[in-house]
């Protein structure tokens, strides 16, 4: 039996599945199901009760089991076996945590009293509270089906764009030259959207703070939410972000992590780690005031944990589904210098992949190039990003220059662009990009913004940024099917500097 399943728009060919499962299971299976549409969820729970006779429905809490010992004493075992169906009205992620907690304390309970299938049913966010709550209970994330329907809705197509911004390196103490330049940046955006540019979202891409404290993590909160006021946008939906080296904590770099990262030189040793929740725990120590900012910005609902130190969330565009991946380069930084001692890992690449497998466009988003990685990490890397199922987009900063690159080959092509410093204080210039894709059209564009701070400060686009840009933008092709392999050249990439 599938261990959980995601709905398009349509429920029909969900419910088949699930009904096949109900005929021919005869153990206590539970099943997820989520989708963005309600009304799918509702075809599938009509379908179950036309064949089941019995769907009780509930709403999820801790105290299943007790609700589960009383509903067994109402079954009689020679009706057709009922189906428990857990859905919220309102998504909330609370009770969602405590029903599965309760779940995997007494799953053997469960086993024993009841042959019957359960169904926990939701939006696409109660996908990430079982992998945090429940990931034994339900065997897993590479086990589970997808479905592939057909969208009933408009033909694919639709414009989306985005703000790439990288490398804040917000402090305890405010700059007073750091303060003109996210005036100036919020005045920019706000600029974009009087010209018909205004982003869809907000891409972040790691560096947030400068040492990785939470004093550093309040003076990100406060800008975001009023840029994101001037923008229109929600964060809780809109932004997106990833760690960097310095959203590291390295102050709580104690013994035991030092020689948990050093043991990380092959492959199967990072899987180990990444299965292993006492070591991630461990781990995320480093990281903890960048999760709690992320569930302070982002909602609980999105927010990063350490268990599951990724997330790949996915946006319409259209009819057109769209997964943004947003991987974690930071989660084994150590005490020293970064250039090819930080990882991604081959389970964090196939694993977000795999959830964003059914999407027509995948964006990746990552602090580090895949240069910086360790040598066993960085050729995995750029093969899983570049291969066929593999990312289209990969945006990543760092290094505190621009770079746009196409790297193609036989099995597709993969466009990278990296953003400059929004602020370093005065060693780098400031930079950011703002990026549209036009599905329908088939193209892309990229401007280019650097800052100067004559006057009061004030962004713009960068003319000198590349030779072939001489306005500071960039424009290309997508090839039909986004496989990006006919994309124009792209400008001249700078040589980044050191982080």
């Amino acid at each position: 039996m599938m261990k959980a399943l995601h709905l398009g728009h349509e429920g029909e060919a969900a419910a088949q599945l699930l009904l096949s499962a109900y005929e021919l299971s005869d153990v206590f299976e539970p099943c997820l199901l989520f989708s963005p549409f309600p009304q799918a969820l509702a075809e599938v729970r009509r379908r179950l009760a036309e064949v089941a006779g019995r769907v009780e429905r509930w709403e999820p809490s801790e105290d299943l089991l007790e609700r589960t010992l009383k509903f067994v004493e109402t079954v009689d075992p020679k009706a057709p076996r009922p189906v428990i169906w857990l859905e919220q009205e309102t998504f909330a992620p609370e009770p969602w945590q405590l029903a599965f907690r309760s779940l995997n304390w007494s799953r053997e309970t469960y086993r024993d009293i009841a042959p019957w299938m359960w169904v926990f049913a939701g939006p696409d966010e109660l996908l990430n509270v079982f992998r945090d709550r429940a990931p034994d209970l339900f065997g897993g994330v590479a086990v589970r089906r997808r479905l592939k329907e057909k969208p009933v809705l408009a033909p694919v197509g639709g414009t989306m764009r985005w703000l790439h911004l990288s490398d804040f390196h917000f402090e305890r103490a405010e700059r007073w030259d750091r303060r003109a330049t996210l005036l100036a940046l919020v005045k920019q955006a706000e600029q974009l959207k009087a010209e018909g540019l205004a982003p869809d979202w907000v891409f972040i891409i790691g560096d947030v703070a400068w040492s990785g404290q939470k004093l550093e993590y309040q003076q990100a909160e406060l800008f975001f939410r009023e840029l994101a006021e001037k923008l229109g946008l929600d964060p809780a939906k809109d932004f997106f972000l990833v760690p960097g080296n310095h959203d590291v904590d390295r102050s709580a770099i104690g013994r035991g992590e030092e020689i948990l990262l050093a043991g990380l030189q092959d492959e199967e040793t990072v899987e180990e780690v990444f299965r292993d929740g006492r070591q991630m725990d461990l781990l995320s120590r480093r990281l903890e005031h960048f999760y709690a900012f992320t569930e302070r910005l982002l909602g609980p609902a999105r927010a990063w944990r350490p268990a599951r130190p990724w997330r790949v969330d996915v946006r319409e565009v259209g009819t057109a589904q769209v997964a943004i991946l947003q991987l974690n380069s930071a989660w084994a930084s150590g005490p020293k210098d970064e250039t090819q001692r930080v990882l991604v890992g081959e389970y964090q690449l196939r694993e977000a992949l795999e959830e964003a497998s059914e999407a027509l466009l995948r964006i990746a988003l990552v602090h580090h190039p895949m240069a910086d990685l360790r040598a066993f990490d960085a050729s995995k890397a750029q093969g899983l990003l570049g291969a066929p199922g593999g990312a289209h987009f990969l945006l990543r900063g760092h290094l505190h220059e621009e770079q746009s690159v196409i790297h193609g080959s036989p099995e597709g092509s993969l466009v990278e662009l990296a953003a400059g410093a929004v602020y370093t204080g005065g060693r780098w210039p400031r930079a950011f990009l703002a990026t549209e894709v036009d599905l329908t059209a088939g193209a892309g564009t990229v401007h280019f913004f650097g800052y100067s701070d004559r006057g009061n400060g004030f962004w713009r686009r960068d003319p000198k940024a590349y030779e072939r840009a001489p306005e500071g933008i960039w424009r290309f092709r997508l090839p039909a099917g986004l496989a990006l392999g006919e994309a124009t050249p792209a400008p001249i990439a700078k040589r980044g500097g050191p982080a």
